[in-house]
């Protein structure tokens, strides 16, 4: 998901670079949330 959404922004605001983070609260139970995060392109 995250590197479908990474790509879309890139591509529909033609951005050098981006940083994604898809967080999903409550998924582990001994933990606050769990995720993601990817960057993409140059700075």
């Amino acid at each position: 998901m995250a590197e479908e959404i990474a790509q879309l922004i890139m591509n529909q605001f033609s951005v050098p670079w981006i940083r994604v983070r898809v967080t999903k609260p409550g998924a582990v139970p001994t933990a606050r949330g769990v995720g993601v995060q990817i960057e993409r392109g140059s700075r």
